[in-house]
């Protein structure tokens, strides 16, 4: 358990104290939310990977060769899920968030190096560690939990992006592999990223008269069939 605290301790503490001296020092929002998210996750992501490597988990493990079908309904999955939670929250909570400028450098680093070394902290680290001193439940919230806190923006982005975390956390759980989830995360910040007015495109609902589209019911149909397939391949695996 000891363990565990350290590798929690490791990745949050950076983060937190970076965010209160950019309070203290009276950073503008736009400052706050860069020191956030880029100073406080780069640091405490390092130390949790330098942390992992010290307790000698074997990363190698969990990059598997994947089925190929439930590849697909996985990242199937994904894209229905960006659209439908884009859709149903913004008209939930009416909710604006803030885009910010970013150049193409960190938009490539976003959607490259960004998903799999945060599946390997949050998912795997978070998760093995978590086996050995704590509940696997525990853990795995924990996961979906923190991996939400440390990407918190506005509550419509904060919704959708725990719904993600809890869908890698289930896909890891089941497969070992973060094969999955990293090519599930990849797509999610694609899309955040460079193709973000390629899925504003689908969203268009501002009321809830508004939800009825075909794009919100093509994603819920999508989500039901590709965890149909999900469920079938995962038996088939486990056998």
């Amino acid at each position: 358990m000891v363990g565990y605290k350290v590798f929690l301790l490791a990745l949050l503490f950076p983060l937190i104290a970076v965010t209160i001296i950019a309070m203290v020092m009276g950073f503008s929002d736009v400052m706050q939310d860069t020191v956030y998210t880029v100073v406080g996750n780069f640091i405490g992501i390092i130390i949790a990977v330098l942390y992992l490597g010290k307790k000698e988990l074997k990363v190698k493990e969990a990059f598997r060769v994947p089925d190929i079908s439930l590849f697909l309904s996985v990242f199937i999955f994904q894209f229905c899920w960006l659209i439908f939670s884009n859709q149903f929250f913004f008209v939930i909570f009416s909710d604006e968030s803030e885009n910010y400028e970013m150049s193409l450098l960190t938009e490539i680093g976003t959607f490259t190096l960004v998903p799999i070394v945060e599946e390997i902290v949050f998912r795997y680290g978070m998760i093995n560690l978590g086996r050995k001193s704590a509940d696997i439940f525990v853990s795995s919230a924990l996961s979906a939990l923190i991996f939400t806190f440390v990407h918190f923006a506005s509550l419509l982005a904060s919704l959708c992006i725990f719904g993600s975390a809890v869908f890698y956390t289930l896909i890891y759980c089941l497969t070992g592999n973060l094969i999955y989830t990293i090519a599930a995360h990849a797509l999610n910040n694609l899309f955040c990223t460079s193709a973000s007015p390629l899925i504003e495109g689908f969203i268009n609902a501002e009321t809830p008269a508004e939800l009825v589209n075909p794009y919100f019911f093509v994603a819920i149909v999508g989500m039901i069939i590709s965890a149909l397939i999900m469920i079938v391949r995962f038996k088939k695996i486990r056998e």
